[in-house]
């Protein structure tokens, strides 16, 4: 979308969520007991994304610039068992912001 209307075009873009952003970035709201009366929200898809293309990392760059993406600083890993494994990872992990 965002090149598109670096061409003149007027984009528009549709989401699928109902209430809030849908498909791969969305999350939900769990009631769990002890959480008070909002609950607790759980992204369920996409955790972080990377990016192994210039373009596309100076696209997250100026996105994070305006306060949509930044750089994820806690650990990534798997949990197994009930063993946390962290992932190594030279790229940065972005995630989104609100």
């Amino acid at each position: 979308a965002r090149r598109l209307k670096e061409l003149g075009l007027s984009p528009v873009v549709f989401d699928t969520g109902k209430k809030a952003v849908g498909g791969r970035v969305s999350s939900r709201v769990l009631q769990i007991e002890g959480a008070g009366k909002g609950g607790v929200s759980v992204d369920h898809s996409t955790q972080f994304l990377t990016a192994t293309e210039p373009r596309f990392e100076q696209l997250l760059s100026e996105l994070a610039k305006e306060g949509a993406v930044k750089a994820w600083e806690g650990p990534v890993g798997e949990l197994q068992a009930g063993a946390f494994t962290p992932m190594d990872s030279k790229q940065t992990r972005w995630v989104g912001v609100g």
